[in-house]
Formats: C-alpha cells, sequence, structure tokens
C-alpha cells in the first residue's frame, strides 16, 4: 500500500465549547501548518451542535469525589509540588460542579448525523466533536471502530493539568486521533497492537491514571514501532506536520503554572503613529515590538483601535456603528498598501471583516466573518510575545456582553497604560 495524505478532518463543537476557544484551536492548526508549509486538513464550523437531551445523564462533584480528584492529581510525580492553597482552591472549585455525561455511542452517532447533514464531508473524511460533556468511561478522546468519527472531551483539563491553557491539551487530543486513525488497524485492535499500558512518552500511552498525560504531552514523542505504523499509511510531507504539530503542543504545555508566573509586570504600551505605519511597543519589556506578521495589516488595525478606544468592536456587521467603521477606515488607511489606502477601498476591508459571508450550499461550513479568526491569530500572537499570566490577561482580546446582550471584542488593559505617539 502506497502512503496516502490525509483526508479532511471536519471539527464540530458541541454549545458547551465556548466558540472562543474552539477559534483559537483552529487558529493553532493553521498556524503550525503555515509555520511549516503544510496541508492544511482541518475544516471549520460556524454553528455549535446539540447532545440530545434524553441520552444525557447529569451528576454533581461531592466533597469526597472532589478530594479524590486532586488528591489522584497531588500525588502524580508531576504535581507533587502544588501548595495547599492551590490544592484547597481547586477542591473548592470542582465540589458542587454539575456536568453531563453520555455514552460513546452517543458521541459517534452525533459525529455521524453531522456528516449526514453536511454534503461536503466525504466517506473517507474524519468527523471530531469536541464537547465539554463527559463520555461513559471517562476517556479523554476516542475513535469509534471505523476510524472516521471520534470525539475529544473538552473540559475538566484543569484538574489533571493545572496552570495549562486547555486548548493544547485538547490540539494534543485531535492529533492523537487523527494518528491512530491511519496506523492500519480499528480503535479496538490499537489498544493490542500499539498502546502503552506503562507511560513511555508516546502519543499511544493509555494513562491509566489521568495525570500521566502530562509525560505525554511534554515528550511530544511517538514511538518507534507507531510511527512504523503511520508511515505506512501517511505520505511523509503529513507525517512531517502530525509531529510538528506534537512538538508545537509539547512547546506550549510546558508553559506550566511555574512558567506563567515568570513575568508579572504589566507593561506600558506606545501606539507609534507614523504616515505610513503602526508600531505597538511594550517599553518595560525592552522596548519590544509587536509582530503582526506578513500580512498583518488588518490585524495591526484592529488590535490598535481596541487599544486606543474602549467601546470595543461587535462580532457582526449588524452591530458595528458608523463611527466604529470610521475609526476603523482611518487607522487602516495608515497601515494599509497600494490601493487600499483609498478611502473607499478601505472602508471596504474594514466592514468586510465583520460580513458574515453567504452564497455557501453547506451554510454550517466555514460561515463566519473574518473577525472571528483575525481576533483569534491576534490572541496566538499577543501570547507568544507577552511572557506571564497576569499582563496576559491585560493584553489579549476577550469575548464580553454589553447592555443589550450582544457580544463585543475589547481589550482589558487601562488607558493609563496607553500612549500614542505620532511621528
Amino acid at each position: 500500500m502506497n502512503p496516502k495524505s490525509i483526508n479532511k478532518v471536519h471539527l464540530f463543537r458541541t454549545k458547551d465549547f465556548k466558540k472562543e476557544d474552539y477559534n483559537f484551536l483552529f487558529s493553532f492548526f493553521e498556524d503550525v501548518a503555515t509555520k511549516n508549509e503544510g496541508e492544511h486538513f482541518f475544516v471549520k464550523y460556524e454553528e455549535a451542535i446539540t447532545v440530545p437531551k434524553d441520552t444525557v445523564k447529569s451528576y454533581i462533584t461531592d466533597m469526597f469525589n472532589a478530594k479524590k480528584i486532586m488528591q489522584d492529581v497531588r500525588v502524580s510525580p508531576q504535581f507533587s509540588g502544588i501548595s495547599d492553597d492551590v490544592y484547597q482552591e481547586y477542591i473548592q472549585k470542582i465540589t458542587g460542579s454539575k456536568h453531563d455525561i453520555a455514552s460513546w455511542e452517543t458521541m459517534f452517532d452525533l459525529a455521524k448525523s453531522c456528516r449526514k447533514k453536511n454534503k461536503n464531508i466525504n466517506t473517507e473524511d474524519h468527523v471530531i466533536i469536541l464537547t465539554n460533556t463527559d463520555n461513559e468511561r471517562n476517556w479523554f478522546s476516542a475513535n469509534d471502530d471505523t476510524n472516521k468519527n471520534g470525539f475529544v472531551h473538552t473540559d475538566q483539563w484543569d484538574y489533571y493539568l493545572p496552570g495549562y491553557n486547555k486548548i493544547y491539551p485538547i490540539a494534543y487530543e485531535v492529533i492523537g486521533l487523527i494518528i491512530h486513525a491511519h496506523m492500519g488497524c480499528s480503535y479496538t485492535e490499537l489498544e493490542k497492537r500499539f498502546v502503552h499500558h506503562k507511560s513511555i512518552g508516546c502519543v499511544s500511552d493509555f494513562c491509566g491514571s489521568k495525570t500521566e498525560v502530562n509525560i505525554k504531552i511534554r515528550t511530544g514523542d511517538i514511538c518507534d514501532n507507531c510511527l512504523k505504523a503511520l508511515k505506512k499509511y501517511v505520505n511523509f510531507d503529513n507525517v512531517h506536520l502530525l509531529l510538528m504539530y506534537l512538538n508545537e503542543i509539547r512547546e506550549k504545555t510546558l508553559w506550566t503554572i511555574r512558567y506563567r508566573k515568570i513575568n508579572d509586570t504589566i507593561s506600558n504600551i506606545n501606539i507609534i503613529q507614523s504616515p505610513n505605519n503602526i508600531e505597538i511597543e511594550f517599553i518595560d519589556y525592552n522596548n519590544k515590538k509587536l509582530d503582526f506578521q506578513k500580512g498583518g495589516n488588518i490585524r495591526k488595525a484592529i488590535y490598535t483601535y481596541l487599544l486606543i478606544y474602549d467601546d470595543g468592536l461587535p462580532t457582526y456587521a449588524d452591530n458595528l456603528t458608523d463611527e466604529q467603521l470610521e475609526r476603523l477606515t482611518i487607522i487602516y488607511q495608515r497601515v494599509a498598501k497600494g490601493n487600499s489606502k483609498i478611502k473607499k477601498e478601505a472602508e471596504a476591508r474594514m466592514f468586510n471583516q465583520f460580513v458574515r459571508p453567504g452564497g455557501n450550499l453547506n451554510s454550517g461550513a466555514n460561515n463566519d466573518p473574518l473577525i472571528f479568526s483575525v481576533v483569534a491569530k491576534l490572541n496566538s500572537i499577543i501570547e507568544r510575545t507577552v511572557k506571564g499570566e497576569v499582563p496576559l490577561k491585560q493584553y489579549k482580546i476577550n469575548l464580553t456582553t454589553n447592555n443589550d446582550g450582544g457580544n463585543l471584542y475589547k481589550v482589558a488593559l487601562s488607558e493609563e497604560y496607553i500612549n500614542v505617539v505620532y511621528h
């Protein structure tokens, strides 16, 4: 058998998995593929799906089970240094929390339902459900035996990986499902042929104690036996990209509680405006400048607006005011190139960031306004630039709710930290 390219991977989210987290996850996958000149095989969907109520049971975590969860975490080698304060804080957080739980078959049926409703999904494509709903076997993720339908549990990662950004272990589980779907056997056979019941730092580690997931994520590796099977069915370009995903996730998840506390300084910012450019400079970080990356003028205009004006920006064009559009246009004209500097062109470019694409026969797929991906990309850039959890909360773009119940993108940073400089 000749190794083949990986087919499209369709990522659906249930309503309990936040859209901003979903967008950030998708942006992460895009970033890694672009950086490594790899194929973009993930497909994004606008609308959330619902787990049928009659297939779900609910439970509330009591104090006893909360302590049991945290004791399992605390005695693991990876988290033996957790302080008493953090330990008690997590117990209080977990106690009384309500969770829904469903069977594996419910999750797989949900994936099959998505296939029927979306005609763009080919038979050989992979459908993965991202959901906060627990599953009956308490696994992080699983495929069915066709290896075409799967799910990833997106909740409770802070129980087992305290201090981590949960998007990266979720990304790891997605990549794990793709790898396991291309090793030449059913998901049931996988356990007999490839799964390691004693963790060795491979993507196929079983992780009987769920905190052991930390070992394989921080290793970001795949053992020789599993890699040999993968290479038999997947071409080397796609194998390389899958390994780059694992490596990037490894680097991100080294960003534990300890690393996130290396910097708690909130820097003053200079917004340096010249006739044909805008630069954003972190004064207290040795004048480090924010790199918006190639083709980032739209990102630069959006972020500059959010720093200068405290009214935020809406998620859709219907709620974009004339004043907001005028301000955005003026900012964009300063950084734009060529004909995009012309007011009419600049205004159209800014307005289009908030327009929901139309004319798509499959209205559920890839139908978000561009602003969704712009914000996700900006937050990814900001996270790489700002080292430390405290300042990151101030600089990143948050989705908030206004008095009318509408959604707004805003930055928390107080105006006292912002200086506008004209050159």
